[in-house]
C-alpha cells in the first residue's frame, strides 16, 4: 500500500469521484459510514459521546458520523467550533442534515471559546482538523486541544490526531496536537504514524476503505507493506524439486561463548526454507551447535583456508550474530573480498564496520544490513529526528547500493533507489535478546531459495514479524523469547502460502 501525501490524497478524492461520477459529499458519506462500522467494533456498548467539529472538511466527517452514530448510541453532543471561519460546503450540508436529528445535541460556538464538559467515562470523536492542516494550530483552538488533552476520556480521532501534520517531520510544539487513544484513518496510512515520536498522539490505529480509486499517476517511495503483497511475493514448490534448488548458506557466527546467537539464526535459516546450511563458528562451539541443530553442517574458524577456498559454492553468506569483535577485522574483511553477491551483514560484522568505516566501500552491493538503532548510530552517525535518520539511512543506501534494514517498531525497509518500505507485522514482545539473529537467518535462508536481495529483506521481515504475532496469541507480550519467534516461522509461511494458493485457483 502506497503512503500519499497530503496533496495526493485531494487528488485521489478528486480523481474518485470523477470515476465513480459521485460528488464529494458523497465520498464524505463513504467516509464516514466506514468510520462508524468501525468505531461500533471498539465500542459495542453504550456511552457518552462527545463530537468535536471544526470548519472544514474533517468537520463534516464528524458532523456526519455523529448524525449515523445517533442510531446507536443514545447520548451524543456536538459542539462546532466555527468562531470566524466560514463552513466549508460539504461542512455546511452535514451540519443542516443534522438538524434532523433530534436525539443529537448541536452547539456552535463562533465568537468565544466553550469548552465542553468531559467526564472520563466519554468518548470524545476529534474531527477539528485533517490532513489539510499545514500550520501549527494556535489561539483559540489550541485551548480546545488542551482541553481535551488534560481529561482522561477516551479519544477517537477522524483520520488523523487535530494537529498533527501527516507529513512534517517535527514536532514544534506537542501542546498542538490531540493525544488520540485511537485513531480511524480513510483509505491509506500517514506517514506521521510511523515514528515514536507520535506514538502518544496517534494511538492505536486501524484503516478504513472509502472507496478511494488508486491510479498510477501518483507514485511514492513510501509504502506500507501488507499481507496479500507479502503472499504475492513467495515462490510454490513444485513435485520434483530438490535440496540443491533451494541454495547452501554460510553462516558466520558464533565466538567463543556466543554459540546462543549462531544456534538461533540457524535455527531460523532452516525454519524458513533453506536448502542447506554450514555454520563457521568458534571451535568450541561445535558440540552445541551440532546437538543443538544437526540438520546444519559445522565448520570452525581454525578451518578458514578451506571455506575461503569454497566460498564460491555458498549460495549465500550471512555474517555478524555473535561474531565478537577482537580479531575478527580480517576475517569478515576476508570474507567481503571473496564474496561476488550480496551478504547479509548484522550485529558484530556492523560493529567492526563501524569502527572501519573504510570497509563500507568494501560492502558487495545489494547486501543487505539489518541495524538496531544503536547500531545504525554507529555506522552512519545520530541523526537529531526519525525523520532525519530514514533520509540518513536513503542517502547511505544509495551512496553504497546496500539495502538497510531498520529494526524496530514499523521496521523500515530502505532500498538504494530511495523506496521505503514500512512493515505492518511485529509487536513489542519481540523486543528481546536474539529477535534480530532469527531476523539474520530468516533473510539468509530467502536470499538461498533464490529471492532478490529487495524482495529477501522485505519478505524476511515481514515474515518474521508476523511470526511474532502469531507467537502471542498463544504466549503473554511480556514472556517471548527469540526462539518462540522460531517456533512460529512455519505457521506464518504456511498461512501466506494457503492465501497465495486461494488466489492462485
Amino acid at each position: 500500500m502506497k503512503i500519499f501525501n497530503s496533496s495526493q490524497i485531494k487528488c485521489i478524492e478528486e480523481y474518485t469521484c470523477l470515476i465513480n461520477h459521485i460528488t464529494s459529499l458523497d465520498l464524505m458519506e463513504n467516509a464516514a459510514i466506514s468510520f462508524c462500522e468501525e468505531f461500533k467494533k471498539l465500542f459495542p456498548y453504550d456511552y457518552k459521546i462527545i463530537v468535536i467539529s471544526g470548519f472544514g472538511n474533517n468537520g463534516g466527517d464528524a458532523l456526519a458520523i455523529a448524525r449515523i452514530l445517533s442510531n446507536y448510541y443514545n447520548n451524543i453532543a456536538v459542539y462546532l467550533y466555527k468562531f470566524n471561519h466560514k463552513l466549508s460546503d460539504d461542512c455546511n450540508t452535514n451540519l443542516q442534515k443534522l438538524y434532523n436529528y433530534n436525539k443529537v445535541k448541536i452547539t456552535i460556538i463562533e465568537n468565544e471559546v466553550y469548552l465542553p464538559s468531559i467526564s472520563p467515562d466519554d468518548i470524545v470523536i476529534d474531527g477539528l482538523f485533517g490532513c489539510g492542516l499545514n500550520k501549527p494550530i494556535e489561539f483559540p483552538y489550541l485551548n480546545i486541544i488542551n482541553h481535551v488533552n488534560n481529561f482522561r476520556s477516551i479519544v477517537v480521532s477522524v483520520d488523523i490526531p487535530s494537529g498533527l501534520h501527516p507529513t512534517v517531520g517535527k514536532i514544534n510544539n506537542s501542546k498542538n496536537i490531540i493525544k488520540a487513544n485511537y485513531t480511524i484513518t480513510f483509505q491509506f496510512p500517514k506517514y506521521s504514524f510511523f515514528f515514536s515520536d507520535f506514538q502518544d498522539y496517534v494511538g492505536q490505529w486501524s484503516i478504513v476503505d472509502i472507496g478511494l480509486v488508486e491510479t498510477n499517476s501518483f507514485n511514492s517511495n513510501y509504502l506500507y507493506l501488507e499481507e496479500e503483497y507479502i503472499a504475492s511475493l513467495l515462490k510454490k514448490r513444485k513435485k520434483y524439486d530438490h535440496k540443491g534448488l533451494f541454495g547452501h548458506g554460510l553462516l558466520v557466527a558464533g565466538s567463543k561463548g556466543m554459540a546462543g546467537a549462531a544456534l538461533l539464526s540457524a535455527k531460523a535459516s532452516m525454519k524458513s526454507g533453506i536448502g542447506k546450511l554450514t555454520i563457521f563458528s568458534s571451535a568450541e562451539n561445535r558440540l552445541i551447535l551440532q546437538l543443538g541443530i544437526p540438520e546444519a553442517m559445522f565448520t570452525s574458524f581454525q578451518e578458514l583456508s578451506k571455506v575461503n577456498k569454497d566460498i564460491l559454492k555458498y549460495t549465500a553468506i550471512a555474517v555478524g550474530p555473535g561474531l565478537g569483535l577482537e580479531g575478527n577485522n580480517d576475517l569478515l574483511m576476508k570474507f567481503m573480498d571473496c564474496c561476488n553477491r550480496p551478504m547479509v551483514l548484522d550485529a558484530d560484522a556492523l560493529n567492526i564496520i563501524a569502527n572501519n568505516k573504510e570497509l563500507l566501500c568494501c560492502i558487495p552491493e545489494n547486501s543487505i544490513l539489518t541495524p538496531h538503532r544503536g547500531e545504525f548510530f554507529r555506522l552512519f552517525g545520530k541523526p537529531e529526528s526519525e525523520f532525519e535518520e530514514i533520509t540518513t539511512a536513503k542517502n547511505f543506501a544509495s551512496k553504497y547500493r546496500i539495502i538497510i534494514v531498520l529494526k524496530g517498531a514499523y521496521s523500515r525497509v530502505v532500498l538504494p533507489d530511495g523506496h521505503i518500505y514500512f512493515n505492518s507485522t511485529g509487536n513489542p514482545g519481540m523486543a528481546t535478546a536474539g529477535s534480530g539473529d532469527v531476523l539474520t537467518g530468516t533473510i539468509l535462508s530467502l536470499l538461498c531459495q533464490g529471492y532478490s536481495p529487495c524482495y529477501a529483506a522485505i519478505i524476511g521481515v515481514f515474515i518474521h514479524g508476523y511470526a511474532g504475532d502469531l507467537a502471542i496469541k498463544k504466549l503473554s507480550q511480556n514472556f517471548l523469547v527469540a526462539s518462540d519467534i522460531i517456533d512460529f516461522l512455519p505457521q506464518a509461511f504456511y498461512n501466506l502460502n494457503k492465501r497465495k494458493i486461494c488466489w492462485d485457483k
